[in-house]
């Protein structure tokens, strides 16, 4: 190591590299994840192995977090907030969509400061983190259309 050179340049070169290419390939993993999710909800009570909705598989992942939101932060806030109506059912109806919205905000949040920390995370790919934004927000769209499917009465939310 040169003496004009300090410690933690010379350690974390490789290391910051290997880091935005992890980092670049999770986003396009998150992209593909979301696209499947968006081109199968429609479809969603379509295709059926017993009683399972095949298509729905791809929906547990986000709609785990989406109902977990709602049950344990959402509802839990109505009642601090004096929004209740006094009953489980009305307070979960009236905590649905705010649940889901949390479930895409709070990644949204995260996805947004690696963004305006660019200098830092030089190895992200901003063009991908801005795909994954675009289809976060289309995938939330999708869910809240197709999300209560009225045509063959199926819902995964």
């Amino acid at each position: 190591m040169q003496p004009s050179e300090s410690p933690r340049d010379a350690s974390n070169a490789p290391d910051a590299q290997s880091q935005g290419r992890s980092i670049e390939y999770l986003l396009k993993g998150i992209t593909a994840y979301l696209t499947l999710s968006i081109l199968t909800l429609p479809f969603i009570g379509d295709v059926w192995s017993g009683e399972i909705p095949v298509l729905a598989l791809f929906q547990i992942p986000k709609i785990k977090v989406a109902l977990w939101l709602r049950s344990d932060v959402v509802m839990p806030l109505i009642k601090i907030l004096g929004l209740s109506a006094g009953s489980v059912s009305p307070d979960s109806i009236m905590a649905r969509p705010y649940g889901l919205l949390l479930s895409y905000l709070i990644p949204s949040v995260f996805l947004f400061g690696f963004l305006l920390t660019g200098g830092r995370f030089r190895g992200i790919n901003r063009r991908w983190a801005l795909i994954v934004g675009g289809v976060m927000v289309v995938d939330y769209l999708f869910v809240m259309i197709f999300g209560t499917n009225p045509w063959n009465h199926f819902s995964i939310y």
